[in-house]
């Protein structure tokens, strides 16, 4: 019903990358002023806003806007030949077919009766549109999500979809989560003190459920290796304080932070494990 062939493949990052650099050179363009990820990441915008290469042309505004229209259709070109789809293709032909086929969409409604979607606030527009006309027929529907926590706009994540919940479902109830078990109040408190900075939010009372604890320190450091040293120190602290080396652990933000830590540890002979991660060391 979706007009994709029943034995279609989905395509990796490796083989979606050869495609898109084939549709490149069909359109007519280089791969040195149009490199395929960048190609890529404008396509799958396009999809995820169900936009064809036709509609992706027609807003066209620009050289470039248009360029990146003609490379999509060469893509789409590109993958039907060889009866392939993408990550994307997978929601946008969902949702289009769900919009557009009457039979099809009746047939799923009956089949998904009662509808859970989690993380709700990192959905996109194509996610969005196939939650909407699935749960149009019974309407039960229940999501969850938190819109301070939205961190994926720059892969196609629109906040739009839960601040503007109940517009599409005026009969919904709203219950706000505001318990937080596993941080002392201090710490729940900073945490919502920042929190109510963000400018597109809904106001809801947060509460620590462990009671009072220490308050959190704040510190700025002039690159990683100062922090890497600090760290250190503050370890050394906890240890004259009577703290066993076990009962002090380390969280860092991203993994590149890790070989310097390490290095760090190693200098200052803090015996030490990398965990849940890979140790340079």
């Amino acid at each position: 019903e979706a007009g994709v062939p029943s034995d279609f493949t989905v395509l990796d990052a490796d083989d979606q990358a050869k495609a898109c650099k084939q549709a490149i050179g069909e359109a007519g363009e280089g791969s040195d002023r149009f490199t395929p990820n960048s190609v890529l990441s404008e396509i799958g915008g396009f999809k995820d806003q169900l936009l064809s290469p036709d509609a992706a042309a027609a807003q066209s505004r620009d050289w470039r806007a248009r360029t990146i229209a003609r490379i999509y259709a060469a893509y789409e070109k590109v993958l039907a030949r060889s009866s392939s789809l993408d990550f994307d293709d997978l929601l946008c032909r969902t949702a289009n077919l769900l919009r557009t086929n009457e039979a099809v969409r009746e047939q799923l409604q009956a089949r998904f009766r009662n509808m859970l979607v989690d993380e709700y606030q990192d959905t996109n527009h194509a996610q969005f549109c196939t939650v909407l006309e699935l749960a149009k027929a019974h309407r039960r529907l229940c999501v969850v999500g938190d819109p301070d926590q939205s961190i994926y706009g720059w892969r196609g994540a629109d906040l739009r979809n839960i601040m503007q919940f109940e517009q599409h479902f005026p009969d919904a109830a709203v219950v706000p989560l505001g318990e937080n078990f596993r941080s002392v109040r201090p710490i729940v408190d900073a945490a919502s003190t920042l929190i109510q900075r963000n400018r597109q939010r809904r106001h809801k009372e947060l509460r620590s459920m462990r009671g009072e604890g220490e308050a959190p320190v704040y510190v700025r450091c002039v690159d990683e290796r100062s922090e890497a040293l600090r760290v250190v120190r503050e370890l050394e602290a906890g240890r004259e304080r009577g703290v066993p080396w076990k009962g002090m652990a380390v969280l860092y933000r991203m993994n590149s932070m890790s070989r310097v830590l390490e290095e760090a540890l190693r200098r200052a002979d803090i015996p030490h494990q990398v965990v849940r991660g890979t140790a340079f060391y």
